[in-house]
């Protein structure tokens, strides 16, 4: 998935942020996931920018700032932990790591579907 793509549907997350909050959607967070290991997958010079995103745009689903219920917060932080570590390993490490590549594989697979609309769902082809 492209950044301007993932971009585009975290706007849309953001209009649309109370109708996600009451359907307990974890739709931002898997977005904003993704735009940080797109950093990752970028390499060591993009390694500050993950930090800084991881920092402004995932760390606020754990400490609570963002509405979400404490059970996701707890999942949000298992999922959180696992991203950042794929920092401490090179590329081709995080291949040989079955948790690190089938969290890059996971990531890939959210985007597809986020493109073909299987997390979006018709209804969010348009900002409402």
């Amino acid at each position: 998935m492209h950044g301007t793509h993932i971009c585009t549907h975290v706007r849309r997350c953001a209009d649309n942020r109370s109708r996600l909050a009451k359907s307990k959607s974890g739709l931002e967070f898997k977005l904003r996931l993704q735009q940080f290991i797109e950093l990752v997958r970028a390499g060591p010079a993009q390694r500050a920018a993950a930090i800084a995103h991881a920092r402004a745009h995932l760390a606020p689903w754990v400490t609570g700032t963002a509405a979400t219920a404490p059970q996701q917060q707890q999942q949000h932080l298992l999922e959180l932990q696992r991203a950042v570590a794929t920092l401490a390993f090179p590329a081709a490490a995080r291949e040989r790591v079955p948790a690190y590549r089938a969290l890059f594989q996971e990531v890939r697979g959210a985007a597809a579907a986020v493109r073909g609309g299987g997390l979006l769902g018709a209804s969010w082809t348009r900002t409402k």
